[in-house]
This record gives C-alpha cells, sequence and structure tokens, in this order.
C-alpha cells in the first residue's frame, strides 16, 4: 500500500511536470527589418566585434541558452554562409546551409534548434507551404529568425511571404520599405526588457540599408509576447509563461499530500 501510494503520487508529478515541460518547449521568433545587418558590408560599416556578438547572442536567445543546430535555409547574401557559420561554430553552434527548400526539403526541419530564412527561402517549393511548416515548427520547439528587406519580388510580395507565420505571433512587416540606411545605436536596447539583454548586450551598433518596418499585428493566436526595437527595425517574440489551471493545481497539491502521506508511514514503519 506505501509503495502504491508513493508510486501513485509519482506519476502524478511526472504527468504535471511533462505537460508544463511541453508548454515552455514552444520556440521562439526574431525578426530583422533589413538583410544587410550581418552581410559583409553590414560587417564594415557596423564592425566585425558587434556583428559577431549579434550573431551569437540571437543564436543563444533563439536555443534558450544551448548550443545546437541551425539551419541557414537562404541563398541570399542576408546570410553569408562563411561569416554567419564561423560565428556560430565558434559559439559552439553546428550549422547547415541549403537551398533545397520544397516541401520534400522541410520535411527535416525539426532536426535544428534554429532556422534563419529570408524571401530566398520558399525556392521552389510553395510559400504558402514554407509559412505553414515554420507555424508547427515554432510550436513544437523550435526558432526562427527573419530577414527582410531583400527586396526579392518587391516590399509587398515580401512582407506577404511571412505575415501569416509571423501574425499568428504577433509580429507584422510592412508592405513597403522604409528607407532607413546607416548604422542604428543600439547600446540601449540591452536595457529594454524582456527580451533586449538577451539579444543586444555588447552590442553598440548594426548597419541596415531600406527594409520592412516591423510591428505588432496579426492573430497572435500562439498567445506570445512581443518586444520591438529601433521603432521596428528589430523584433522578438517567446511564449507567454503559462499559469496553471486551478485543476492543474489541485491535482499536483494532490500529488504533493500523497508523497506526504508515504513519507510519514514510512517513518512510522
Amino acid at each position: 500500500m506505501l509503495r502504491r501510494s508513493l508510486l501513485r503520487g509519482l506519476a502524478v508529478l511526472t504527468l504535471l511536470t511533462s505537460a508544463a515541460t511541453t508548454v515552455q518547449a514552444q520556440g521562439r521568433i526574431f525578426v530583422n527589418h533589413d538583410e544587410w545587418t550581418l552581410s559583409g558590408t553590414g560587417i564594415a560599416q557596423a564592425g566585425g566585434a558587434n556583428v559577431t556578438q549579434f550573431t551569437r547572442n540571437v543564436a543563444s536567445w533563439l536555443t534558450g541558452g544551448l548550443s545546437g543546430s541551425v539551419l541557414i535555409a537562404s541563398g541570399n547574401f542576408g546570410f553569408p554562409p562563411a561569416s554567419v557559420a564561423t560565428d556560430l561554430s565558434t559559439g559552439g553552434y553546428s550549422f547547415t546551409v541549403t537551398q533545397n527548400n520544397t516541401a520534400g526539403g522541410w520535411a527535416g526541419l525539426s532536426g535544428y534548434n534554429a532556422v534563419f530564412v529570408d524571401a530566398s527561402s520558399a525556392g521552389a517549393g510553395s510559400n504558402a507551404q514554407l509559412q505553414a511548416d515554420l507555424q508547427a515548427y515554432v510550436l513544437g520547439g523550435g526558432s526562427v529568425f527573419v530577414n527582410f528587406g531583400t527586396g526579392l519580388g518587391g516590399p509587398a510580395a515580401e512582407a506577404a511571404a511571412f505575415n501569416t507565420f509571423l501574425g499568428y505571433f504577433g509580429i507584422q512587416a510592412a508592405p513597403q520599405y522604409n528607407g532607413i540606411s546607416g548604422v542604428t545605436n543600439t547600446t540601449t536596447f540591452a536595457g529594454q526588457g524582456p527580451y533586449g539583454a538577451g539579444l543586444f548586450t555588447g552590442v553598440s551598433g548594426l548597419y541596415s540599408n531600406n527594409g520592412n518596418t516591423l510591428s505588432q499585428g496579426g492573430s497572435n493566436g500562439a498567445g506570445y509576447t512581443t518586444q520591438f526595437f529601433g521603432n521596428g527595425q528589430y523584433a522578438a517574440a517567446s511564449a507567454t509563461n503559462v499559469v496553471p489551471e486551478p485543476s492543474t493545481w489541485a491535482l499536483m497539491v494532490a500529488g504533493l499530500a500523497g508523497l506526504g502521506i508515504a513519507a510519514r508511514r514510512r517513518r512510522r514503519i
């Protein structure tokens, strides 16, 4: 009887812990209004140290501080494999670069901790399929870095290429380019909560050249908490902490009580 009570209590707590872990496993999203930030020009304008630190910050924030595997799903210069891969690999991340982004090519998405995408990422595949797969990927625990401002298809088409996906998490990209060009002073961003410290610590400036302004919008069906930096130049979204339902609290209390009773009985024996 004692053993049964103890096992029952442990089972309840295990199930509750598992459920909580599943809720918190949802991924994160970071969006950059313009592609030039990580490019060779961006490095020359803002400085290699800033770009390297920013790249590592974003990768760490997306993966929850854990090194992991990153997919650079782009053939665009905004995610230059040489410099981005060097920054990632020396930061403890493995990486893959691919342009095989058909529906079949996205089948292995779950094998990566984070995916970097832009308007070139759909490749020969369906953009609608890409957005649906990215949404499922984030809800399943993966994280996504999106670059805008590529000029591929024009500003309206570029915004449309990701706004269905982003809107589910509370972010929208404007259907026109903003004309913002030059190095943005980012020194104050690290002090802006909730995500600033993780994304911009050690980064004093970043370069951009005409991107899609980002703002809060869409259904936010995922209930994510969003944050915007630099008048819509950068955006971040992450799952809001979930407060357990009263029934969940009741089960947890019951589980703990069961463990307590079992422990007392054991001491008496």
